[in-house]
């Protein structure tokens, strides 16, 4: 097969990561303005998010078994299409209820959306670039995070909450028109291909070895960002007004090291990549152990970086465990493992944490288990890469020894 240049192919890919994530992470900051508007209280929010995570599980599991007989273009649009028209329902939304109503619906149209996207980029390219692709996708986290939000808060002070929500629904409309022209067609695994499910995916011992992997990551990162801002306002004393700088700084970061992450997996392979990347998450997370030398924005950049170059160097070196066929299916259940492993770490971080005399109480604890946690990684990823695990990290499973 000719492979279509790399930069337009991740292009309309990355784009559509930027508008998928934009929709997920711009919920939390609009929080306040929708909670008034629909007149529930604000702390209820959180299970705005958890309603969403839910649908992407739902229809993450239902995917594994049929993505892979469809083709990635047409499962990309229609799940587009439908993830899109949920958002813009938002705005027709009165109270809570209907809200996570409408919020689990977008969640379950966009997991597959994203497992069938990802697939096309392993399908698209080789392998000796797709370090190099991950990162322009994953790029689409950043910008969202550092262009994205910011302009959806700006435009909901300005025109009304219900505003970001219709146009990230038309960035995808729009999106959706695009790829239809121009995105290059890319085909199924075939009638005649084995069939793909959770249990034949579980029961290779490479894909239980990449899920740990992917799920130690997540949970380890899950475990302190979400409450960094609170962290660094209440316990290090870091103003509120720097908090917008700091965010800004360790996204633009984040946005650099995952261009040269991706670009140095390529060259040098994954498992040098994420070990360095693990120590950089570490330095980042050592702010919660107690008094440091370091100030908070140079933790803060270093957690964020490391945790960007660690999560294209595992989605472009697990990107070689599944054959062919189970390509998609095998990026569903992944993103089944990252919202489950998001989840475990919400719920681990708030048991450990308190709050007393205006203070996070057990963050020692829970920094030390993100640290744990996330040395853990590049030990299972070694795991992987070993010649007994058939070398999963290698290449594509096809060209690998059967079932190891």
């Amino acid at each position: 097969m000719t492979l279509p240049p790399l930069p337009r192919t991740i292009l309309w890919i990355a784009l559509l990561k930027f508008v998928y994530i934009l929709d997920f992470l711009m919920l939390m900051p609009l929080g306040p303005d929708v909670a008034a508007a629909l007149a529930f209280p604000p702390d209820q929010l959180g299970w705005a998010s958890t309603a969403y995570m839910v649908g992407s599980i739902l229809s993450g599991t239902l995917a594994v078994g049929f993505i892979d007989r469809l083709p990635r273009k047409p499962v990309m649009l229609w799940g587009m299409i439908l993830f899109s028209l949920s958002t813009l329902a938002v705005i027709a939304a009165k109270d809570l209820p209907t809200l996570l109503a409408l919020r689990l619906a977008t969640g379950f149209f966009g997991g597959p959306v994203v497992a069938a996207a990802l697939a096309a980029v392993v399908d698209l390219t080789p392998p000796a670039q797709r370090g190099t692709a991950m990162g322009r996708v994953m790029a689409g986290f950043s910008l969202a995070a550092i262009v994205g939000v910011p302009a959806m808060l700006e435009l909901s002070r300005l025109a009304g909450w219900a505003a970001p929500f219709a146009v990230v629904a038309a960035l995808g409309g729009v999106l959706v028109v695009a790829m239809a022209l121009w995105f290059p067609h890319t085909c199924s695994a075939g009638e005649d291909s084995p069939d793909v499910s959770m249990g034949t995916l579980l029961r290779r011992g490479p894909v239980r070895l990449a899920c740990l992997v992917q799920g130690l990551s997540h949970f380890a990162s899950f475990l302190i960002v979400p409450v960094f801002a609170t962290f660094f306002l209440l316990n290090l004393g870091v103003p509120r007004d720097r908090l917008g700088t700091l965010y800004l700084v360790g996204g633009i970061a984040a946005f650099l090291v995952m261009q040269a992450g991706g670009w140095l997996v390529d060259r040098i392979g994954p498992m040098r990549v994420v070990v360095g990347a693990t120590g950089a998450v570490v330095v980042g997370a050592s702010a919660f152990l107690g008094e440091s030398v370091l100030p908070p924005l140079l933790l803060f950049v270093a957690f964020m970086a490391g945790n960007a170059a660690r999560n294209v160097s595992l989605a472009a070196a697990l990107s070689n465990v599944p054959s062919p066929h189970e390509r998609g299916g095998f990026m569903a259940l992944k993103g089944v493992v990252e919202d489950v492993s998001i989840a475990v770490a919400a719920l681990v971080s708030s048991l450990v944490l308190a709050t007393e005399n205006q203070r996070l109480t057990g963050t020692f604890w829970l920094g030390l288990l993100a640290i744990g946690v996330s040395l853990a990684v590049p030990l299972w990823l070694a795991r992987l890469a070993a010649p007994r695990s058939g070398g999963a990290l290698s290449g594509d499973a096809e060209t690998q020894t059967a079932e190891r």
